[in-house]
């Protein structure tokens, strides 16, 4: 099991201008020592950018290239279906296809490098494509606490109008592990 998620809200001058949110949940089912069934629903909304809520709900198979305790690398690829719902825009669901990887490398006791990139696909429309992508380093600071620097990207290919296809953010978080 996989639970996931994410919140930002940023203030300047005191005037709010970031505020959005994302979560995972994923069940992952082996059928083999490298090879698994997923099922995930993700979820998504980002009030400067229009994205009221975009969920995809998907299942599908995954491999798993390697783990150890140093490394890790996963692709999942399988059937979703897309339902985004905005502010101004006109709605819009249908069926298409999620992709994720999952990579993980132990650099020293206490450091790690990750990336993660999830990517939908409408077959609908050919601009219905929007890529997640998580890359950055973890430290533990004590047994439980860990600190995080990361660079999260996310585009859409046909973001509502008047928006940019592009979000980027630099970030350094304060984390607990349960």
């Amino acid at each position: 099991y996989t639970l996931s998620g994410e919140y930002n809200e940023e203030e300047s001058e005191n005037v709010l201008v970031q505020q959005n949110w994302a979560g995972l949940v994923k069940y992952d089912h082996f059928v083999s020592e490298k090879w698994f069934w997923f099922n995930s629903a993700t979820f998504e909304s980002d009030e400067f950018r229009d994205l009221e809520l975009r969920a995809a709900f998907a299942g599908g198979i995954g491999y798993q290239f390697f783990e150890t305790d140093d490394r890790s690398l996963s692709m999942e690829i399988g059937p979703s279906y897309i339902d985004t719902n905005f502010e101004e825009a006109e709605d819009e669901s249908s069926i298409g296809s999620r992709w994720a990887i999952t990579y993980n490398q132990r650099l020293w006791d206490g450091l790690s490098f990750f990336h993660f990139q999830e990517g939908l696909v409408g077959f609908e429309e050919a601009d219905d494509i929007t890529i997640r992508s998580r890359t950055g380093f973890r430290m533990n600071v004590t047994e439980r606490i860990i600190a995080r620097v990361q660079t999260a990207v996310d585009w859409d290919k046909s973001p509502s109008p008047d928006q940019d296809s592009t979000d980027l953010e630099h970030t350094v978080t304060i984390g607990y592990r349960f």
